[in-house]
């Protein structure tokens, strides 16, 4: 993968992800999308799906092919299960790692 650079809208990363698949003739072996639940991720998706693999004739079920990354969404009681009373160091923990996840 690249670096991705600009703005991180829905459109931007639709552009960028089509770009990458397109490049190695990958169109056609696009099975499941897993993103984290963010409103851009939500637009990339509809713009990939409506877009790019419509212009096609490829037939894709965001609904039902669209995992979301339960990794980044505890539920509060989890939360609170792991961490007791202090959410904010559970937050801060969070952040940190997402910071060195796009440092690297």
């Amino acid at each position: 993968m690249r670096r991705f650079c600009g703005p991180h809208t829905g459109e931007n990363a639709a552009k960028d992800f089509w770009d990458i698949i397109s490049r190695y003739l990958m169109e056609q072996k696009i099975g499941y999308f897993i993103l984290v639940n963010e409103s851009n991720n939500e637009t990339a998706l509809q713009q990939i799906v409506c877009s790019y693999l419509a212009s096609m004739n490829l037939s894709f079920n965001p609904i039902y092919r669209h995992l979301r990354c339960f990794g980044h969404i505890p539920h509060p009681e989890l939360k609170e299960f792991l961490w007791a009373e202090d959410l904010v160091a559970f937050d801060s923990e969070i952040i940190s790692c997402e910071k060195l996840n796009e440092e690297s």
